[in-house]
This record gives C-alpha cells, sequence and structure tokens, in this order.
C-alpha cells in the first residue's frame, strides 16, 4: 500500500497549557530534532478525520509511530470521537455523539504530542513494520522537519502516560503541572503549580 504524505505546514497545533509560551525555558531537543520554539515541547498535534485516509471506517486498528533509533516506534496517540455541540465526545454523557461512536468521521481528531515526532523514516523501517504504514504525517518549521505516521494492525502500544488523574482526590498530574479539583465538580479547582517554575 502507497503510503501518503500530509504535509502541515500551518502547524496543526494546540497548546496544552497557554501559561508555557511565557516561560523562560532553554532550547530543546526531542526525538533527536531541536525545538526552537520552547513551548512546542508541551503541545500537541491535532489533525481532524477530513484531512485523513480513513475516514469512516473504525479507528481501532490504527495507531501512530515515530522513528527512534532507526525504527518506527509507538508514540502515546488518541484519537477522539467529536460530540453534537463540537467538544471532545465523553462515552455516557449526556450530550451524544456526532455520527457514530469509534467510527473516524470529518470532525472527529486524531491527537499526538509534537515533541514525539522525529526524523524521516526511509524505505527500510517502513518496509520492516509489522502493519501497513498508511500516512506520513511531516511539520516543517524554521527549516527542521518532524515526522509521524499513522500505521494499521501493528500491535505495539506506547507505555508513556503524559497526565494522571485520580478520581478519588481530584488531583491531575502531567508533565508540567499539577492541578487540584474537587472530585465532586470538577468545574471547581484551585492550588495549579507548573513544575520548575519559579518567580
Amino acid at each position: 500500500m502507497k503510503t501518503r504524505t500530509h504535509r502541515f505546514f500551518s502547524m496543526k497545533i494546540a497548546s496544552i497549557i497557554g501559561l508555557t509560551g511565557a516561560l523562560a525555558l532553554p532550547s530543546m531537543v526531542s526525538a533527536g530534532l531541536k525545538v526552537g520554539n520552547p513551548s512546542r515541547h508541551y503541545e500537541i498535534t491535532v489533525i481532524k478525520g477530513a484531512d485523513l485516509s480513513i475516514m469512516d471506517q473504525a479507528f481501532e486498528h490504527y495507531s501512530v509511530m515515530a522513528i527512534e533509533d532507526g525504527k518506527l516506534t509507538a508514540i502515546p496517540f488518541q484519537f477522539d470521537d467529536i460530540n453534537v455541540k463540537g467538544l471532545t465526545f465523553v462515552p455516557g454523557a449526556v450530550v451524544k455523539v456526532e455520527g457514530t461512536e469509534n467510527v473516524l468521521e470529518a470532525n472527529d481528531e486524531l491527537a499526538f504530542m509534537y515533541k514525539d515526532m522525529g526524523p524521516k523514516g526511509d524505505a527500510s523501517a517502513i518496509e520492516n513494520t509489522e502493519g501497513d504504514v498508511i500516512s506520513e504525517f511531516e511539520i516543517n518549521e524554521d527549516g527542521t522537519h518532524r515526522y509521524a505516521y499513522l500505521v494499521k494492525n501493528n500491535p505495539q502500544r506506547s507505555d508513556k502516560v503524559y497526565a494522571h488523574y485520580d478520581f478519588k482526590t481530584g488531583l491531575i498530574e502531567t508533565e508540567t503541572y499539577t492541578m487540584q479539583f474537587d472530585p465532586n465538580n470538577i468545574t471547581v479547582w484551585s492550588d495549579w503549580k507548573v513544575k520548575g517554575f519559579t518567580g
């Protein structure tokens, strides 16, 4: 199957927390590639279903991989159904899913961390990967090209965890911050702490 390349020159990226752009952070390297804008280290790449080649297919057999040490390796990702209000669908919630749950449709989204993208995979890496490489995603920023790959029927899944939420205590912890919520009302929060921030 021929791999389809998607080039996102406009950077389809959403910030996890807006404050990161204001922090005085050093230049970083992730996946062996220089990150010119430090805030990119905290951002995610979001791709709409309409921009993918697997529209109207169940997404349970698809995953995202990137080159690490010369071979394709699983990175954290998620497919998000969108509800009828245009927000992320939550199974069991009052607001219904738009379309069919767990089937990729135009407004649904694929998300993964920008920093987990890597260098371009060569033919050997692609051919020696279990499953089918469906699409190549490319972002070019300031002359640095980053790549990730949409793969079908590969059993690898990353064990990285970027966020943990304790439903009993209401504490959420990520790589960059912790925040305390009222476990009975998630709209009530306090004690937001950004890790490594002084000032």
